[in-house]
């Protein structure tokens, strides 16, 4: 290649990734170094594969929920979180958020989870004597679907200790949903027998109507009764939370639970996409924003005007496409146009971005750094297939992921 000093990403397979900073112009080979030599970080995990905790189940701080009885006597339900990792009770199947602290939701983009949280029935006399008492363990699996506004969950409650004074007890669950409708099984219990889980469940659908986007929330009411006494108050059990559905990305409508961030992948070995991406990874770890990493999110724009005048204002005349990088040559920014974090939303001139050239010899990339720019954005040098490869995969990204006007999400580049 051109004899001068580039920077170098080195496409090792576990993240033994160099770098080397320089600039040059395409009309001069005169070369001016920028920054000093500095190790590439392994690529960022995805957010996705890394369920997110969120704390919404009943906690026994908010007191139990009573009944007084015709009777005299009083029976109370009350909730507590399980024990980290704690093994599952006898006769309860395995979650996928098993090995996750129990007793709140685990979230996937698509999955939520919870399990170990502990519901506790008690009997009281009239006196305010215990009668017996019996206790849960509760779990429950939530799948939603990217391409449908039906969704379904897998709940088990498993009697792990009961009172020989309370045989007879059963136990009933129904479901609701605020936003969306129930199907017919909403309604399941059993009999409880200690060691014996009880499984139910329950279909939802959601209707946000025509380009729109609703949160839902779905709940049990868990009623238990004693043969010849009043039933117990129902005590509310909260499903998944952050469950938004809409009908604004894509052909079809869908559901997902936005507090799990989305992640769009790129990767270095796919090379209908690895020269943007080479670009992308250069901003990230060189440009004082470090858009698209954990704690940095991207957000989208959604507006297709906005992106077009985004791109426009950022890859304007000031850029000179030219053979000597590409052919043909394209202007490809980041952050991009279709995000939030776009130059121009910024208020930024294109030309006071960071120029760069990333190119491949053998089995390395490099990033030759024209020009350093004044502004934490960058402008690259990318075939024109490339660029819109790598535009492509935003628009698949925003539709599998349900991704929203100004919803935030990661930028994960992999070797």
């Amino acid at each position: 290649m051109r004899g001068k000093k580039n920077t170098h990403i080195a496409s090792v397979l576990l993240g033994a990734l160099a770098l080397l900073g320089s600039t040059t112009t395409a009309a001069s080979t005169t070369e001016v170094a920028v920054g000093r030599a500095a190790e590439l970080l392994p690529p960022v995990e995805a957010v996705a594969e890394r369920p997110v905790e969120v704390a919404t189940a009943p906690t026994k701080a908010a007191g139990a929920t009573c009944a007084d009885h015709g009777d005299g006597t009083r029976s109370c339900v009350d909730y507590t979180p399980g024990n980290t990792g704690s093994a599952a009770p006898v006769g309860a199947e395995s979650t996928w958020c098993d090995a996750f602290a129990a007793g709140n939701y685990w979230l996937t983009r698509f999955e939520g989870c919870v399990h170990g949280g502990v519901y506790t029935y008690t009997l009281f006399s009239s006196g305010g004597a215990v009668i017996g008492t019996a206790s849960f363990s509760y779990q429950q699996e939530t799948a939603l679907n990217a391409t449908n506004l039906g969704w379904s969950d897998e709940t088990e409650l498993t009697p792990t200790a009961v009172s020989p004074s309370l045989t007879g007890l059963t136990v009933t669950a129904i479901a609701g949903c605020l936003g969306c409708s129930v199907a017919a099984n909403s309604t399941w219990g059993d009999l409880v027998v200690q060691g014996d889980t009880i499984y139910g469940g329950a279909d939802f659908t959601a209707n946000p109507g025509t380009n729109g986007a609703l949160y839902v929330s779905t709940n049990y009411s868990m009623t238990f009764l004693m043969p010849g006494a009043s039933p117990s108050s129902p005590l509310v059990i909260p499903g998944p939370p952050t469950l938004r559905c809409d009908s604004q990305v894509g052909a079809s409508a869908g559901c997902a639970f936005t507090a799990a961030t989305p992640v769009l992948q790129y990767s270095l070995s796919d090379p209908t996409v690895a020269q943007a991406a080479v670009a992308y990874r250069w901003a990230q770890l060189n440009l004082s924003t470090g858009w698209g990493l954990a704690g940095n999110p991207l957000h989208r724009e959604a507006d297709p005007a906005t992106q077009i005048a985004n791109r426009a204002a950022t890859c304007d005349s000031t850029f000179v496409r030219s053979t000597v990088y590409n052919t043909p040559d394209s202007c490809d920014e980041f952050a991009f146009a279709a995000s939030k974090e776009s130059p121009a939303l910024k208020g930024w001139a294109g030309s006071s971005c960071a120029e760069v050239y990333p190119y491949k010899m053998g089995t390395s990339w490099y990033v030759s750094v024209i020009s350093a720019g004044t502004n934490p954005c960058v402008r690259a040098h990318v075939l024109t297939a490339v660029n819109t490869a790598a535009g492509a995969k935003i628009g698949h990204f925003v539709v599998n992921g349900r991704v929203l006007d100004n919803d935030p999400y990661l930028v994960n580049i992999a070797p």
